[in-house]
């Protein structure tokens, strides 16, 4: 795990919620994409609350990943 990167899970029974705090960069950018892909069984919200930086690997990271959530037919 990425120092000073935190990524916690918070299952429901429809919604998963995903709740980043820290630094997102290029270090643990995969990290977070298959975190994502992988609670896609049903809705999946991020929570960026927390997080206190990012960059556009990050954000290049949550569009691949909503790709993938929403081509497997959930929401993101």
């Amino acid at each position: 795990m990425p120092e000073g990167f935190q990524i916690r899970v918070v299952n429901d029974r429809y919604v998963h919620t995903v709740m980043l705090s820290g630094e997102l960069d290029l270090a643990n950018a995969p990290w977070l994409r298959d975190t994502l892909v992988d609670v896609a069984g049903s809705t999946v919200v991020v929570d960026l609350t927390e997080l206190t930086f990012m960059d556009s690997s990050g954000t290049a990271a949550l569009l691949a990943a909503r790709q993938k959530v929403t081509d497997a037919g959930h929401g993101f």
